[in-house]
């Protein structure tokens, strides 16, 4: 979590100075790539993760996205509109929920499909500083932004239950390895429907990097931060 002081330093920030380039160059528009992941200590105090037998591990969070970039330039901020397909590399996999006693064989095994993922849309205000004398054939500026948007979800998750699930509303062949797992279950038998997934959630942004400007007409940003999920990532394009 931000402390208060980060806070009030990127309020300071926003508040004071122009924009670097915003005179000469109150557009930008580019692409940009990033990879995605939530750490597993996000999940240890709400899932286990087990490694034996070995498919009874939990799979890894992760996901990458490519998308474009626009940005308007203010006397004081950036304002920058994206659009981006985020594709899921989470695996299929055996997901336990943290209970005590533990019970390490009711947890469900979920498959998403290969089309599982986001459509996202959003924007950020922003802030970039120049680091070195903006006369210069290259430019270095600290970038800071933050901000929202919505991603709506494409694909589906399929799921197999424990073979003795008795708390479920959804029928589970009870003539295919009933006392088994859902990590034996799902590769014997047929699933036991599709998990419901809310079709659009909220993106959160903050975004902090460092940018390349070039002759004052191309961009290179290499950055990180939150969206949605801690990530890293690169952008570039071209100022007018």
């Amino acid at each position: 979590m931000l402390s208060l002081s980060w806070l009030s330093s990127i309020a300071l920030l926003f508040a004071t100075g122009p924009v670097a380039h915003a005179a000469t160059n109150p557009m930008h528009a580019g692409a940009r790539g990033r990879i995605l992941r939530l750490p597993g200590s996000f999940l240890d105090p709400w899932l286990f993760d087990e490694s034996d037998p070995p498919e009874s591990a939990r799979p890894d969070v992760k996901a990458w996205a490519a998308g474009a970039e626009f940005t308007t330039v203010g006397p004081a901020t950036q304002w920058t509109f994206y659009v981006e397909r985020v594709g899921s590399q989470v695996e299929a996999g055996f997901w336990d929920d943290y209970e005590s006693p533990a019970d390490h064989n009711d947890g469900e095994w979920l498959a998403p499909s290969d089309g599982f993922g986001l459509i996202t849309v959003g924007g950020n205000a922003g802030k970039e500083i120049a680091m070195t004398e903006e006369t210069a054939d290259v430019v270095l500026s600290f970038h800071v932004s933050g901000g929202l948007g919505i991603g709506f979800v494409t694909g589906e998750i399929k799921r197999w239950y424990a073979g003795n699930n008795l708390v479920s509303d959804i029928p589970i062949d009870t003539n295919c390895l009933p006392d088994s797992p859902s990590y034996e279950r799902q590769a014997s038998c047929a699933d036991d429907g599709k998990v419901r997934i809310t079709p659009v959630v909220p993106m959160v942004d903050l975004n902090v990097g460092f940018d390349l400007t070039v002759r004052e007409h191309a961009y290179l940003r290499l950055e990180g931060g939150l969206h949605s999920m801690l990530y890293g990532g690169i952008a570039a394009g071209g100022r007018w």
